[in-house]
């Protein structure tokens, strides 16, 4: 006796075109979040008290400024050679038109 039939053919969700709803609210920027509130008193308590905590979050700071800053860098880099793509593409349709058409002709 087999137990195929109770495996299901597909565990996968079948993939969805996202809504234009969506696309539309991925396109506009996001709003920035309220500012944090105060921190407990407990924890600003164990900061002072223990060094090796205070360390921590210092070092987890500094790596988020440190990753932030690179993935700036590196959409800034994608952006100019999306941006230089766009412009080359436009480059070679025109001159393929020009090919097609022939050089340009002086008229007297």
């Amino acid at each position: 006796k087999t137990r195929t039939s109770s495996i299901p053919k597909s565990t996968k969700r079948p993939r969805q075109q996202p809504s234009q709803q969506s696309q539309e609210e991925e396109s506009k920027p996001s709003k920035k979040p309220k500012p944090p509130p105060d921190a407990p008193p407990s924890l600003v308590k164990l900061l002072q008290k223990d060094k090796s905590v205070f360390s921590y979050f210092l070092s987890l700071q500094e790596n988020l400024f440190y990753d932030v800053d690179k993935w700036k860098k590196e959409a800034k880099k994608w952006k100019a050679l999306a941006e230089q793509r766009a412009i080359d593409g436009k480059v070679a349709a025109s001159s393929t038109k020009d090919a097609e058409t022939g050089p340009p002709t002086e008229s007297k």
